[in-house]
């Protein structure tokens, strides 16, 4: 240990259709930088939400991530994605 030091980041966020009153799905590109023992880790992909209307409040009903690398760095768990 210490703690690994991250920043998410959020972008490119699109309404993709309102399937049914009070549902939402929307999609959203991220990166994430993970900073531990001096070196920096680079995670991004795509989210992919269904959101709720309850109360005139949006809530995550589900949550998708998708990683757009070719394969897993050794820096081990992705737990921080989610």
């Amino acid at each position: 240990y210490p703690p690994s030091s991250m920043r998410h980041l959020v972008t490119n966020v699109e309404i993709l259709e309102q399937p049914e009153p009070g549902i939402v799905r929307v999609t959203a590109c991220f990166a994430i930088y993970r900073v531990r023992r001096n070196e920096v880790g680079v995670y991004m992909g795509q989210y992919w939400y269904r959101l709720t209307n309850a109360i005139g409040e949006l809530r995550i009903q589900e949550k998708r991530a998708c990683l757009d690398l070719d394969a897993l760095m050794p820096q081990g768990a992705l737990a921080f994605i989610l």
